[in-house]
């Protein structure tokens, strides 16, 4: 079992932990990336990940640049990013509380949804093509990685126009699933060919 949530002391967490059934801690490791502004910390550090046939964990978090495979042990394998189809900004937001206090909160561009690993033990990475507005959805495509993590190239996701519609992507063996939570509860199947 894995469990992987952020905690507020970020300079002594290591965000994976491996248990097993009895729930006994048998390892952790993924230091967190520290940003200069505290409250990005949490938001900052959340994760996805899979795990391949070898037991092999990619990790790819939601608002870095930043994809990861570890082996079953926890050793650091490769540490990827791609390309990307804007420019990452991370800003503080200022508001105003009922109380009248004011606080600066932390306004993140998201990076990232989900990963996985096909058949060919290429990695599949849900990708932000552009941020969501007021005006407009935010769109995705899926940045797909050789095994050593080079960067092959994209495929267009644009029939899943927010966050919700593609908050769960699988791979098994040459299937890509998608969840959508948002339009109808739906499930859908893909099979991955090549060309």
């Amino acid at each position: 079992m894995i469990s992987s949530y952020p905690h507020k002391d970020f300079e002594k967490y290591l965000i994976i932990h491996i248990y097993n059934n009895n729930g006994k801690l048998l390892r952790q490791f993924l230091k967190p990336k520290i940003f200069d502004f505290q409250p990005f910390n949490l938001n900052g550090n959340l994760i996805n990940f899979t795990i391949d046939e070898n037991d092999n964990i990619y990790v790819v978090f939601y608002y870095q640049n930043r994809i990861e495979k570890y082996s079953p042990e926890g050793k650091l394998f490769m540490k990827i990013d791609r390309p990307l189809d804007f420019k990452l900004i991370h800003k503080k937001k200022t508001r105003k509380l009922s109380s009248g206090e004011i606080v600066e909160t932390p306004d993140m561009m998201r990076v990232s949804e989900g990963i996985g690993v096909d058949h060919k033990w290429r990695i599949w990475v849900v990708t932000y093509r552009k941020q969501r507005t007021e005006e407009e959805p935010e769109l995705f495509k899926f940045d797909i990685l050789d095994n050593e993590g080079v960067y092959l190239g994209s495929l267009p996701a644009d029939e899943y126009k927010y966050t919700e519609n593609i908050q769960k992507m699988k791979i098994h063996g040459d299937r890509l699933f998608i969840i959508d939570t948002y339009e109808e509860m739906c499930l859908y199947e893909y099979r991955i060919v090549e060309k």
